[in-house]
């Protein structure tokens, strides 16, 4: 009698890879330069600044008129959770966040002025300040006048977003002959903005910024005398 012979081959088996770790791609996060105000009086909130490790945040002290303001001294709250570097005579102060998970204040002393102004250091958030611009309501140590004969005023939260090229709300835009100047027209107000100096007419309102670009509240009007590389030209407005 004869069998037959089966033969039986074993199932293959899956041979496994060892799984690779993807990399995981850091988080970016929003960073930004911003224009702001600082107010020493009683009530008045302090100015948060947003900071991330591994990022440097530059702080810098403007008064009323955009001249720089220098730092006498601060007063840090937790040193062990910032780095902050400050070169003498400057107006200017990094900021570095080393523990993501602490907040803090911040206490700074500008020259001459009697108050300190505070700051509110907030890490670990998904916004970080490249740079911030903190204006002080009034004219500091190193104060500098466009016009002798006027006196500079408050800024109006306004004025500030014009200086950082954002229209007001409800304005109208105009047509200026200078491709580097823009203004806005509001009710009867004209708002310019222009890294020129304005002669004439007079202004209501101006304010500067580090980089030398100014905003001015005016009255409405189709001429605007300017000083341009120290010769008088006159700017063109169109729209009125």
């Amino acid at each position: 009698m004869s069998m037959a012979i089966t033969a039986v081959f074993p199932e293959p088996v899956a041979i496994l890879q060892p799984s690779r770790r993807r990399a995981r791609s850091p988080e970016l996060v929003d960073g930004s330069i911003r224009r702001g105000r600082a107010d020493a009086a009683p009530g008045a909130t302090p100015p948060v600044v947003r900071l991330q490790q591994g990022f440097v945040t530059s702080v810098v002290f403007v008064d009323n008129t955009g001249a720089d303001w220098p730092i006498d001294s601060y007063d840090l709250g937790n040193s062990k959770a910032f780095n902050i570097q400050v070169a003498s005579g400057s107006n200017t102060m990094m900021i570095q966040a080393i523990d993501m998970y602490t907040y803090g204040n911040l206490a700074v002393n500008l020259k001459g002025l009697s108050t300190p102004v505070m700051l509110t250091l907030v890490p670990g958030g998904q916004a970080v300040d490249y740079r911030l611009d903190l204006r002080i309501q009034d004219a500091g140590p190193n104060a500098t006048m466009s016009n002798t004969n006027q006196i500079a005023s408050p800024v109006s939260d306004e004025l500030l977003s014009v200086l950082d090229g954002v229209p007001p709300a409800d304005s109208q835009i105009l047509q200026v002959s200078d491709s580097q100047s823009q203004a806005w027209l509001l009710g009867d107000k004209m708002y310019l903005r222009t890294h020129l100096t304005v002669l004439s007419p007079s202004w209501d309102s101006v304010v500067t910024s580090p980089d030398g670009m100014k905003a001015y509240e005016m009255q409405k009007s189709p001429m605007v005398l300017v000083s341009k590389f120290g010769q008088p030209v006159q700017l063109t407005i169109e729209g009125l």
